[in-house]
């Protein structure tokens, strides 16, 4: 009987995992359209070389130091002097 109740018990207390799934509207167009971006572990006077320099720049801050590069189609986010990621601007549709 002891088994029993102390089975229940650890069956009750046993908390079951749980996620959240996100979902993420692409439009057509934006599954469509590919544009070349700086890769992660890139470094900046190597996206210099390949994009030119950028529209605006941001930093460096914190720590680590990141900087920001803002070009006309994507940003580029650094961590020292290396890319950590690009993020592709989307413009609205009409």
């Amino acid at each position: 009987m002891y088994r029993l109740l102390g089975a229940t018990l650890l069956a009750a207390s046993v908390s079951i995992a749980q996620a959240d799934t996100i979902k993420i509207f692409v439009s057509e167009q934006a599954q469509n359209t590919q544009i070349q971006t700086p890769v992660h572990g890139q470094h900046m006077e190597t996206v210099r070389q390949n994009y030119g320099s950028p529209q605006q720049m941001k930093g460096p801050v914190g720590n680590p130091p990141i900087s920001v590069w803002s070009y006309d189609q994507f940003t580029v986010y650094f961590e020292r002097d290396k890319v950590i990621r690009t993020v592709v601007h989307h413009k609205p549709t009409q």
